[in-house]
């Protein structure tokens, strides 16, 4: 247990569970928006806290899209600006499948300077975790109790119980306690909410890679029926790529060199999008999978971020999905407040549930749907594919409603 700390057996109005990237958006945008309200607040980590990038070599490797509506979101709560000076903008998305059918997404036909931008994972760690460390210190109704695994929760008539582990902290006793500890949680498992699962057979390789010139700030998404590549600008000549591969052909990927996977990645995919990699950094693996719990909101209770939904990164949107989460989350609890309900009341809760389905399901079934669809391989399907493609390129209305969707409007 560290900064503002007082004891075990505390009462807060609000606890989250986990001081990841959802957790900490969570906890700023509270701050941001009701600080007024004086919430007692506790933010609970397995892990100690750091902003040591080195801590997790992958994270070092990966980049992350921010869409613009999450841009928006964090300039509003004053923590866009620790991020401002290393993204960078993506003006351009282009999205290109076997049979030369492409679409061509555009910020300037749009109106906005950007369709989002790309930060380096482990400084977007970091800065989070900076910003979280900076918000104890300065608010002393907020609790950081990091190390500290959770045992169970138990809910009582008007509020949740949360126990720790640890045999040198008890328990703490929340209005209402947010689960935001990433993927399949053994939290949420406990509680009897289940996951549903559905197994892609793909794992994405993930890598940077540096071009022989200028990105010129445009991604590019590249599908066949064995696989899907994705190209993400990051400074002036790199970029993050997450290649999606058929786990039957995975070892095939493993074994190979540094150098036989850049000759690879160029005639698969640099020369379908008119790209040349110079070099690859080291690759790491994830395995596809999506996972969407049974059940979001419980009395008390409200399970966020890829705790509630994991999905295929094929469109970039689940941590934005998050987000976004995020901030209509903070607005019910702020009209819990001004007509002075429980903010862990059931009924105001349901409320939360109800609007944030209404911006998942789209998402989540779009990333679905184009996942399994980019793996049928009959001919008639890949003629269809590719009419669909072109033709959302040509009507001018679907293509900026498309569009709108993916930057989180």
């Amino acid at each position: 247990m560290t900064q503002n700390d007082n004891s075990s057996n505390q009462h807060y109005d609000l606890v989250i569970i986990g001081a990841g990237m959802v957790g900490i958006t969570l906890l700023s945008s509270i701050i941001a928006k009701i600080n007024n309200a004086n919430l007692k607040i506790a933010i609970i980590d397995k892990k100690p806290i750091t902003t040591d990038t080195t801590a997790d070599l992958a994270s070092s490797y990966r980049t992350t899209a921010l869409n613009y509506n999450t841009k928006c979101i964090y300039e509003d709560i004053g923590i866009w600006e620790y991020f401002a000076s290393s993204a960078t903008a993506i003006n351009q998305v282009i999205v290109k499948e076997e049979l030369n059918a492409s679409c061509c997404f555009d910020a300037t036909k749009e109106q906005v300077l950007a369709l989002g931008y790309i930060v380096p994972h482990s400084e977007l760690q970091q800065k989070l975790q900076s910003h979280l460390l900076k918000l104890v210190r300065e608010n002393n109704n907020i609790t950081l109790l990091e190390n500290q695994s959770i045992k169970k929760l138990q809910h009582h008539e008007h509020s949740i119980e949360i126990n720790f582990a640890s045999a040198t902290a008890n328990k703490v006793i929340a209005k209402l306690a947010v689960i935001a500890d990433g993927g399949n949680s053994t939290i949420v498992n406990q509680l009897g909410i289940y996951y549903q699962t559905t197994d892609y057979q793909q794992t994405a390789i993930v890598c940077k890679t540096e071009l022989n010139h200028p990105n010129n700030n445009i991604a590019y998404e590249y599908f066949t029926n064995s696989s899907s590549a994705a190209l993400l600008p990051y400074k002036q000549n790199k970029a993050g790529i997450v290649w999606t591969v058929a786990n039957s052909n995975l070892n095939y990927f493993k074994e190979m060199s540094n150098d036989h996977f850049l000759e690879i990645l160029q005639n698969q995919f640099g020369n379908e999008v008119q790209v040349s990699f110079n070099s690859i950094s080291d690759r790491f693996y994830y395995p596809m999978k999506m996972n969407l719990a049974s059940e979001q909101v419980a009395p008390n209770l409200v399970i966020l971020g890829s705790s509630a939904h994991f999905i295929h990164p094929i469109a970039a949107q689940g941590y934005n999905l998050s987000v976004k989460c995020c901030s209509l989350l903070v607005k019910n609890i702020q009209l819990s407040l001004q007509q002075n309900i429980n903010i862990g009341d059931l009924t105001q809760l349901l409320q939360y549930k109800q609007v944030a389905i209404k911006e998942q399901q789209p998402i989540i079934s779009f990333c679905d749907y184009t996942v399994k669809a980019f793996s049928l391989k009959s001919k008639p399907v890949k003629y269809l594919r590719s009419l669909a493609l072109k033709c959302l390129d040509n009507i001018k209305p679907a293509k900026s409603y498309f569009t709108r969707k993916a930057m989180g409007l």
